[in-house]
């Protein structure tokens, strides 16, 4: 008993003292000349709470130099004041803002991302979007990214290597059976479990992380994304407002855009499996500050962002 505790004492030690060195090293973004708007036909959408605006930013910088946006699109939070937004629009003079409110659906849960992912929805019928999490940082240049942009090909962070798209009863089958095995309570399998009840055969479904995703132009996305949610939430009542859903839905509308692919692991991965190649990490939140990798990537970048 005194073991694990000791253990979680130091446990929690160590990551605030990673989460301090973080905060300070990524202060630096704000430093950095304003960013000049780019020619490249999509939008970098995000939707940013005030704890992550420092990060958010260090985020946007590091994809930009490969994908050069013409529209930057932030989603607040409603706790986002006007000081965050103005804080993060000296650093892009051309972002547009709107209120997480303004997307809400009553076909979608409150909250839990759903909004962000209706934005998307609105976004993508006139132009393609790449969705970008606030605790991602893209190290050099994502060559598939900016491709599959210029192609209007859909694409997903997955988990594994060899990942690939597959049907809904393929997901589906694979959920039943990890939950035959394992007393897990998280939404997210047990909402893949349903897929094949949900959705209509020829469906696709990609069990990755709605933390970084491309959506190409799509007049139909939003229609579908209702239809989707409102037959998981017939499967699965209330529980379909658990944080995670909005993950599945993105899966799910992702998988079934044209040339869906899921981007190469590790190149792009989190910051446990990383090797030599990886281009481009996602600092989880069980991940964030267990090492000093997450200050160590921000502390590069801006290096390589600040004027020489």
């Amino acid at each position: 008993m005194a073991k694990e505790l000791t253990a979680r004492l130091w446990g929690r030690a160590n990551r605030d003292w990673q989460r301090y060195r973080f905060e300070r090293v990524v202060s630096g973004v704000h430093r950095l000349p304003p960013l000049q708007r780019g020619a490249a036909p999509l939008t970098l959408l995000s939707m940013v709470q005030p704890r992550d605006v420092a990060p958010y930013l260090l985020a946007l910088r590091s994809l930009y130099r490969s994908v050069p946006a013409r529209r930057v699109v932030v989603v607040c939070d409603p706790k986002m004041s006007g000081s965050d937004v103005e804080t993060i629009r000296r650093s892009v003079p051309f972002v547009e803002t709107h209120k997480a409110e303004s997307f809400r659906d009553a076909a979608f849960p409150v909250g839990g991302c759903w909004e962000r992912l209706a934005a998307i929805a609105h976004i993508s019928r006139d132009d393609y979007v790449v969705q970008l999490d606030a605790d991602t940082v893209a190290l050099r240049s994502l060559d598939e990214v900016a491709r599959a942009a210029a192609e209007e090909r859909a694409f997903v962070i997955g988990e594994e290597p060899g990942q690939h798209i597959v049907t809904c009863q393929q997901a589906s089958a694979t959920a039943a059976e990890y939950l035959s095995r394992v007393a897990d309570r998280h939404i997210q399998a047990w909402a893949e479990r349903e897929l094949v009840n949900a959705t209509e055969p020829g469906r696709f479904y990609v069990r990755g992380c709605a933390g970084f995703t491309g959506f190409p132009r799509n007049g139909m996305m939003l229609e579908h994304m209702r239809e989707f949610s409102l037959a998981m939430r017939a499967r699965l009542n209330e529980r379909w407002g658990e944080w995670g859903t909005e993950q599945v839905a993105s899966n799910f509308l992702a998988a079934n855009l044209p040339g869906a692919f899921v981007l190469p692991f590790p190149a792009y991965a989190t910051p446990d499996v990383t090797t030599p190649q990886t281009r481009f990490l996602h600092f989880i939140g069980s991940l964030r500050f267990e090492s000093g990798a997450y200050a160590r990537a921000a502390r590069s970048v801006i290096a390589e962002l600040a004027p020489h």
